[in-house]
């Protein structure tokens, strides 16, 4: 649901997604902190989130994603650094 004018923070329920692989959700107007429980989706090996207004800093379970390949946040106003596993 890339560049569709959502607004609002992503929710957490994705999380319970466990299949999902591909998570593209960049160029929105999402707010909040990106929610931890998004990173119980083990399967992703995707994730874009650029070009929202996502702030705060990662939760130390971005490193619950062993597939993890691709992931995107810039231009948002997240602060702090990527939690070392």
């Amino acid at each position: 649901m890339a560049g569709r004018n959502l607004w609002g923070y992503i929710p957490s329920e994705l999380g319970n997604l466990v299949h999902l692989r591909r998570l593209n959700l960049h160029t929105n107007n999402f707010y909040d902190s990106i929610p931890s429980q998004l990173f119980n989706a083990t399967s992703l090996h995707s994730m874009f989130l650029y070009n929202n207004n996502l702030f705060g800093s990662l939760p130390p379970s971005i490193c619950n994603l062993p597939k993890l390949q691709n992931l995107d946040l810039s231009n948002n106003s997240l602060s702090g650094s990527i939690p070392k596993p």
